[in-house]
């Protein structure tokens, strides 16, 4: 485990490098997604693609970031992707509430160009300034969702005078479902999902009796 690691505290479990362990997509995938994403970003005329995650202290992970980064943002106060037309992707954290999200999504993401930092817009503008130029068309992803954050999209329009925003939600989803219909690895995902979904309402089933409370009906699950 890295020496700067906030998990190598003496008594931390040998063997996890990241608290939450679990399957995740090849790189192989991730090549097929961001292809077929950056070819309808082409036949859209899209310079850059922007994500942002919901802020606040709750699980409301956003799976259009998780599908393009392979990092969930949980329990954080802003996390946004910004994904151009060519050259590297980027990932950008708040790190008001400490750096231990930003080892999060260096233990799993796939982007590698990944920043901290207190004010995200500022990072955000840099990013989409060193694309092309200011006549950006930025596609903008969850705004009339509610999912991508007004403040950030406000700064964005003082900085970026010259450039076009539009919100290109549908765009993703379609890329997003055809890519996961004929995801062989999303495929298998689902049907070991299932598995354990089938296997915890078993034990549910078997533990239910008058009296049992839900304390002891959670334990049974997992």
């Amino acid at each position: 485990m890295a020496q700067d690691s906030p998990y190598n505290y003496p008594g931390y479990p040998s063997g996890l490098d990241y608290p939450w362990d679990y399957a995740r997509p090849s790189e192989k995938e991730r090549d097929r997604r961001w292809s077929a994403l950056r070819a309808a970003m082409q036949q859209n005329q899209i310079d850059c693609l922007l994500l942002g995650s919901v802020s606040g202290y709750i699980f409301f992970p956003n799976s259009y970031l998780n599908w393009i980064s392979n990092y969930v943002p949980v329990f954080n106060p802003g996390t946004y992707v910004i994904f151009p037309l060519e050259g590297e992707p980027r990932l950008v954290i708040n790190n008001s509430i400490g750096p231990q999200f930003l080892h999060f999504a260096g233990a799993t993401s796939w982007i590698r160009e990944i920043n901290g930092n207190l004010n995200p817009a500022e990072d955000i503008i840099n990013k989409i300034k060193s694309v092309k130029n200011e006549k950006h068309h930025v596609g903008i992803i969850g705004y009339n969702n509610g999912t991508f954050p007004a403040s950030i999209y406000d700064a964005l329009r003082q900085s970026l005078t010259l450039a076009k925003f539009e919100d290109v939600t549908p765009m993703l989803v379609e890329v997003m479902n055809e890519i996961s219909r004929t995801s062989a690895e999303e495929q298998a995902f689902l049907k070991k999902a299932c598995e354990i979904h089938d296997l915890s309402y078993q034990a549910v089933a078997k533990a239910l009796k008058p009296g049992i409370s839900e304390r002891e009906i959670g334990r049974a699950h997992v």
